[in-house]
């Protein structure tokens, strides 16, 4: 974390014609979905043991892993800043689908996140996507809203058009607590920092926004 903000860099980039203005620049939490991840992996089987240089391919591998991991660092961070265990926590994650606009969990983000963040209580909402069965002790509600009650924290792992146009004091009066882990800044962090939210986004030097 240097501190620099996604958000006045990819327009920067998207000057140069070589991008261009329609270049889909954004940060993200590692390679999700079915394909790149499977074909990396075979890519990877298929030259093993035949003096090929895969440091390029390996350290996307090693890449996309660091970056899937950012959630639950940033998530044990911020216990530890408002002096919460992990064992009392209530926790309601937005988008269990690797990204927006579909219903595939394949290598998704939420998927990692509740199978490695301890929590006392998740809850989790999508709107289309269903968790796998193998993952327990969570709750799949029915709205954004329902899911962050009495929870101490929320995380946003989809950029869902619906979470964007969530009021966000409403979304805090109805939590425990006023911890918000939001990567892709799907609600404005102007509008957290109003209601005094603790918030942590991609892309910026300091864990609170």
């Amino acid at each position: 974390m240097v501190g620099a903000d996604w958000l006045q860099i990819a327009p920067a980039l998207r000057l140069d014609a070589r991008i261009g203005p329609k270049a889909y620049l954004s940060p993200g939490l590692g390679v999700g979905g079915g394909n790149l991840p499977r074909d990396l992996q075979t890519l990877r089987s298929m030259v093993k043991g035949k003096g090929v240089n895969l440091s390029l391919v390996e350290g996307w591998i090693k890449a996309s892993r660091h970056h899937r991991d950012w959630a639950t660092r940033t998530y044990h961070t911020a216990l530890r800043r408002n002096k919460i265990s992990s064992s009392s926590a209530n926790v309601a994650v937005w988008g269990v689908a690797y990204k927006d606009d579909t219903s595939s969990t394949k290598n998704s983000p939420a998927v990692h996140f509740l199978t490695s963040a301890p929590a006392k209580l998740k809850k989790t909402y999508d709107p289309v996507a269903i968790l796998p069965r193998r993952i327990k002790g969570v709750r799949h509600v029915r709205s954004a809203l329902d899911a962050c009650r009495g929870a101490d924290v929320l995380v946003i792992l989809a950029p869902w058009k619906q979470f964007r146009e969530m009021d966000s004091v409403k979304i805090l009066s109805v939590m425990r607590r006023r911890i918000v882990i939001d990567p892709y800044q799907v609600l404005k962090p102007s509008d957290w920092r109003k209601s005094g939210a603790d918030c942590y986004t991609l892309g910026e030097g300091t864990p609170s926004c």
